[in-house]
């Protein structure tokens, strides 16, 4: 008589690893999405040493954000962007103080600017985490139930109306 697995038993091995496969994969691709924001926010943290360290050696700001740092991919001169998985997340722009605004009156303060309510992604589920991110949220000094949609980093000087 030869020993072998009956009808019954091959079907409930298939069943349970079927349970297994239903269970496992999501948490799988919800583990990749974490890893995503992990590293985007530490991406965004050595940007932002990156470019006060180097407004702290040179006293001024770089007229090409990718002189500063190479962290972000840079959009043009002064701006920057923060990818996660391919799409745009963030912008990041750096003004020197007395250099003209979107306003009429020249920056008070050296700063950085992160904006993240101004790119295609700012929904995406990765860039909703981000920003709630505790570190990015520490950075910003923004309170614990708040969604961040700019925040402004004062590198040097003082920005406030008189």
């Amino acid at each position: 008589m030869k020993k072998a697995f009956t009808m019954i038993e091959l079907i409930f091995v298939i069943l349970i690893l079927g349970v297994l496969a239903a269970v496992a994969l999501p948490k799988l691709a919800a583990t990749r999405d974490d890893a995503e924001v992990v590293k985007a926010a530490s991406d965004l943290t050595t940007a932002i040493s990156d470019i006060s360290t180097y407004y702290t050696a040179k006293g001024k700001f770089a007229t090409n954000i990718h002189d500063m740092t190479r962290a972000i991919v840079a959009l043009n001169a002064n701006n920057g962007v923060l990818k996660i998985k391919g799409g745009d997340c963030a912008q990041i722009r750096v003004i020197n103080a007395g250099d003209a605004t979107d306003t009429t009156s020249p920056a008070r303060a050296s700063k950085i600017i992160i904006d993240f309510s101004q790119t295609a992604n700012k929904d995406d589920a990765a860039c909703l985490m981000l920003r709630k991110f505790p570190s990015i949220k520490n950075m910003c000094a923004k309170g614990d139930d708040e969604i961040i949609d700019e925040c402004e980093i004062i590198v040097s000087g003082f920005d406030t109306n008189w």
